[in-house]
């Protein structure tokens, strides 16, 4: 069999078509909202100057005619007000449909851009190790980034496609609740019937969009909780997790819509938690003991899924007079097994877990007796394997730990594709100041969510960052997050626009010259900040040598190197 045969390939045909242009949309919901203009007023005005016409000429008819006159008021009113609802679901629409009219343009070049060049490479491995023609297989026909793009491209069509059926939902619901003249939009193409959440108050288009799906799952679940059904619609509908996923809509919105309409504890959160795991495991707002039980979930699917690939994967391949050793995939699939083996056993607990995301939060401490949640940051190069061995996690697992009361709760951070080593112009690169950005308000939204958990609301905050973790840990504060305690370890520079907040301890530890003070000619970072305490420690060295990045490697580990700096930072904490 032929690797085109079972890889499937995105295609243009896969971009979906916008159902109306922006463009007359916007102009539609222009028209209606100046049609509002002076329509209140002028009923007003014909009530007023007709009402005096009994002062005039009376009559009984006389008295008739004002009569009917007086609903003339509310009408003007009860119309502007409907006109005015219309005007703004169709402007939400026209919003929705112009972000997703870019990203289609982008998928087209995108697309034909990745089909021309893996055609050109295929051509070239066609060339090399099959000039007679024969079928050769997928490893030679594709190099693994192409694989990675290739499932991108396919989800960002998916992705477009769902936003286009919930903007068209949303809009067909708003309009269809205006009373009085209204304009309908044909029926979109899902499945389940959507609507708003009313009364935990969600009022931007994300949220609105957030609570239909969300809505949408509980209906799905119906009166005999069935956790089943709800899968079913997540896996008929794999959009809806994408849009979850982006973490835009209100916590505060999420945490109500938990507390009221599923209520925790209920057969209700245990069939959201169990069919829908990922979706319940990653939003913002919903409890860390519900987050936690539902990322059990996901992982022991994926840890069945580990151990199947596992025992497919031979020690030894043989390819023609090659003989190449499996133990690199062997070995990252052990570790991967092991550590999901212990968030299974319940030793690990995770806030969140998306592995097709690349998104992964370790929670180290029990959060319903926290008086300190401290969330830690790690730099460059960290990804999902970075928590199999444990090492992420030692400053965090240090630090809660040595409180003996219990009253510290850690989270280790990553939520995505983390800073790698690259040009600024690369998406994920440490360099790359608006993927700082980007993440940072990510992590900006986390902590609100974080807020909004009853248990944590009241926790003192400590964030605590190593290397480029620093530059997403200011680009949250830039983005609105705040924490009482801010633990720079070696870190990296500073994001554009931020300044001190007013309330907040900074400071700076570093071993000797680290490799990051390389930076500070031509960034803002840490150690020339005035707002951050420093605290220098002796590095290691060789005849007075210093090993640069020895130093920026040893801030952020355990006890065994780095006991000075942990207890500095916990002594900080806690004084």
């Amino acid at each position: 069999m032929t690797a085109s045969a079972t890889i499937a390939l995105v295609g243009v045909s896969m971009i979906p078509d916008l159902p109306a242009d922006p463009a007359s949309v916007a102009v539609a919901a222009t028209a209606v909202r100046a049609s509002v203009d002076g329509v209140a007023d002028a009923g007003r005005d014909a009530v007023r100057r007709w009402g005096g016409l009994v002062e005039v000429h009376e009559t009984p008819e006389t008295a008739t005619a004002v009569a009917r006159l007086s609903p003339v008021d509310d009408a003007a009113a009860e119309w502007a007000t409907a006109a005015t609802a219309i005007a703004r679901a169709l402007e939400d629409y026209a919003e929705i449909l112009e972000q997703q009219k870019r990203e289609i343009d982008q998928l087209h070049r995108e697309i034909s851009g990745f089909l021309a060049g893996l055609r050109s490479f295929q051509r070239s491995q066609r060339e090399q190790f099959a000039p007679d023609g024969e079928d050769l297989p997928s490893h030679l026909l594709f190099d693994p980034s192409h694989l990675v793009y290739n499932d991108d491209l396919r989800a960002r069509c998916q992705h477009v496609a769902a936003m286009l059926d919930i903007a068209a939902e949303t809009c067909r619901s708003d309009l269809g609740a205006v009373s009085g003249p209204t304009t309908s939009l044909p029926p979109a193409s899902v499945p389940a019937p959507l609507s708003t959440l009313g009364p935990t108050g969600i009022a931007t288009l994300d949220d609105r969009v957030t609570a239909a799906i969300l809505d949408a799952l509980v209906r799905a679940a119906g009166t005999d909780a069935d956790a089943d059904a709800v899968a079913a619609l997540l896996a008929a509908h794999p959009d809806y997790l994408d849009v979850l996923a982006a973490g835009t809509a209100d916590p505060a919105a999420v945490a109500a819509w938990w507390e009221s309409d599923v209520v925790p504890g209920s057969a209700l959160a245990a069939a959201l938690i169990t069919g829908a795991s990922l979706a319940v495991g990653g939003l913002n707002g919903i409890p860390a003991p519900a987050r936690v039980a539902a990322n059990r979930e996901t992982a022991a699917r994926r840890l069945a899924e580990a151990r199947a690939e596992l025992e497919d994967t031979p020690a030894y391949i043989h390819q023609g007079r090659v003989l190449r050793s499996n133990a690199s995939e062997r070995t990252a699939l052990e570790a991967e097994i092991a550590y999901l083996e212990r968030v299974a056993a319940g030793e690990r607990s995770l806030y969140l877990y998306d592995p097709r995301r690349e998104r992964i939060i370790e929670m180290i401490g029990d959060p319903s007796r926290a008086a300190y949640s401290i969330t830690y940051v790690p730099g460059t190069g960290t990804d999902m394997a970075s928590y199999y061995s444990g090492g992420v996690q030692s400053v965090a697992q240090y630090l809660v730990e040595q409180d003996t009361t219990g009253r510290s709760v850690a989270f280790v951070y990553t939520d995505g594709p983390w800073a790698s080593w690259g040009l600024p112009f690369q998406e994920t690169s440490n360099a790359n100041r608006d993927f700082a950005r980007d993440e940072g308000a990510q992590l900006a939204r986390f902590e609100d969510g974080l807020r909004s958990d009853a248990q944590l609301a009241s926790a003192t905050r400590v964030g605590i960052a190593h290397s480029a973790g620093m530059s997403v840990l200011s680009s949250a504060e830039v983005a609105g997050a705040e924490y009482e305690q801010v633990k720079s370890l070696a870190g990296s520079w500073l994001q554009d626009g931020w300044s001190a907040r007013e309330g907040t301890d900074y400071a700076h530890h570093q071993y000797g010259f680290d490799a990051i003070n390389y930076l500070n000619p031509f960034y803002d970072t840490p150690q020339e900040s005035s707002a951050f305490v420093q605290h220098e420690y002796t590095p290691s060295s060789f005849l007075g040598i210093q090993n640069e990045l020895d130093n920026h490697v040893r801030v952020a580990e355990g006890p065994r190197r780095n006991s000075e700096v942990l207890r500095d930072l916990y002594r900080e904490i806690h004084e």
